[in-house]
């Protein structure tokens, strides 16, 4: 009786010779050895007839399709370098169109924040021993994110050489990619038959990071404990969080007033990300968080930053947009991914309340205007060499206290301009009595930035305010026989009676 090996080769063979597609995938043909070897029960005529049918298949064409996981130009740059080191170059072709062959094209792909630039191929590409070609394209994924897709035709015998080197070319991207613990901006547009994606203009941008350290931020003392903690902490000790079992995975929020430094803490916290070796990705569009958050999984470790969050998420209603932010913050698939994601805002007592629930974020880190301690070491930083080390400036940093950084650095400018008269040459030295004298120039300039003078009413503001309440009034007191309109008028001349009163008060 046939073993099962027998018995199968037969309707393998039973299969191809009716030319079912089924079983002609069961006569699988090895390459081994220097014997041809037949399976018992099979005739070299059927072995001939099996083997030809085989090689007019694999003459057939067939199409491809292929996708590099990446952003386009960062995956063709890995696929380049795969057929590099498999080939030795890369082959380019000729594009048939409609007004004749189209040359080769070579784009510039910027890789790093000093503007170094590497062509890549965005045309046909030939591949040694492989008959047809392989070409470029963009196929966006189900969140919108573009990504590159290789399409082309080849021989059947050709796909396993096709299925290498693609294989080859995802561990590139995977390994080498240019954004892989770089810092940069990235964003979403949206992309159709009217507005398609162009490789080159829609890439992400290097942030350029140079004179930035981590020393830079000055900050009120609990503030500087929260950053230090909550986002420092954990990209300066990834592996030592890996093999505590703690999740770099959080959810953080920065808010504070305008000028505070929350846009400088972005910066920092890029700096930091690269002299870590995690990405840093500035979101341009909080609305994106979801393509955001599927890219960074590609880079991770990553961090990813997205200013003015009450832009999306103010109110308590429930809209796509701030589901889509949530449902990115809860999601399934990335509990376990290495992205950590920084929102900011100056509002945020207009931020939905869904989005605070822990959980969701797991610090929020409030930052304040600098109080008196923070406003001297603001001072000393800006001053620099030009102040003494020794010089007390206590006073000073009473009087900036509660400004926003900026206030201060004009403050340490003025006093650099006062101190150049008395000055020789380039040195220049600045004092307490000119920080003193500077500060108090300002006074003004500072209580303009802290309080928002209200604007007179017009009259017809006036007007409607006092209709507004008799009218309502009236309307109580209707039934008494009161006249609201009656009362309105009178109302209006008591109000202008008033305001008269109090300016004549006022210009005595």
């Amino acid at each position: 009786m046939p073993d099962a090996n027998q018995q199968k080769m037969k309707e393998a063979l039973i299969g191809l010779l009716n030319g079912t597609d089924r079983m002609q995938e069961a006569a699988e043909v090895k390459f081994e050895g220097e014997r041809i070897v037949l399976p018992v029960g099979m005739t070299e005529k059927q072995a001939i007839e099996i083997l030809e049918r085989r090689d007019e298949e694999m003459e057939e064409e067939v199409s491809i399709r292929e996708l590099i996981p990446g952003f386009p130009l960062d995956a063709m740059l890995a696929l380049q370098r795969a057929m590099k080191v498999k080939y030795g170059w890369t082959s380019l072709e000729p594009t048939p169109s409609f007004w004749g062959s189209k040359p080769p094209t070579m784009i510039g792909v910027t890789t790093d924040a000093q503007g170094t630039v590497v062509q890549v191929p965005w045309s046909r590409m030939a591949i040694p021993g492989v008959t047809g070609f392989i070409q470029p394209g963009i196929e966006p994924t189900a969140d919108g994110r573009p990504q590159l897709l290789i399409g082309g035709t080849v021989k059947r015998r050709d796909l396993g050489t096709i299925a290498k080197l693609m294989d080859a070319a995802r561990k590139e991207a995977a390994t080498s990619s240019i954004y892989r613990g770089k810092a940069i901006r990235v964003a979403f547009p949206k992309f159709d038959d009217e507005h398609p994606f162009d490789p080159q203009i829609h890439v992400p941008q290097f942030l350029r990071l140079n004179g930035i350290q981590r020393s830079d931020i000055i900050l009120r003392k609990d503030t500087e404990w929260a950053v230090q903690t909550s986002i420092f902490t954990p990209i300066e000790n990834l592996p030592r969080l890996r093999r505590m079992g703690t999740p770099f995975r959080r959810g953080i929020l920065a808010s504070g007033e305008y000028g505070v430094g929350k846009t400088l803490l972005a910066n920092i916290t890029a700096k930091v990300c690269e002299d870590n070796a995690v990405t840093f990705i500035y979101l341009e569009k909080t609305g994106d968080i979801a393509q955001a958050r599927a890219f960074a999984t590609q880079y991770a470790p990553a961090v990813i930053f997205a200013e003015d969050v009450d832009a999306i998420m103010a109110g308590d209603e429930r809209n796509d947009e701030v589901n889509a932010v949530l449902n990115t913050i809860d999601g399934v698939e990335g509990k376990h991914d290495e992205v950590m994601v920084i929102f900011s805002t100056n509002h945020p007592e207009k931020i939905n309340r869904a989005l605070l629930r822990p959980g969701r974020l797991d610090a929020v880190i409030t930052i304040e205007t600098p109080d008196a301690e923070a406003a001297e070491r603001l001072v000393r930083f800006y001053a620099r060499d030009t102040l003494a080390p020794s010089a007390d400036i206590r006073e000073v940093g009473r009087m900036l206290e509660g400004n926003i950084p900026a206030a201060i650095r004009e403050v340490v400018e003025r006093a650099k301009l006062a101190a150049v008269p008395r000055s020789s040459g380039m040195d220049i030295s600045i004092g307490p009595d000119d920080l003193v004298f500077a500060a108090r120039s300002m006074a003004y300039h500072l209580q303009m930035l802290k309080e928002r003078p209200q604007m007179p009413l017009s009259d017809i503001e006036k007007l409607g305010k006092v209709l507004g309440f008799y009218l309502r009034k009236g309307i109580v007191e209707g039934s008494s026989g009161h006249d609201p309109l009656q009362a309105s008028a009178e109302g209006v001349k008591t109000q202008e009676d008033t305001e008269k009163r109090n300016g004549a008060q006022a210009s005595a």
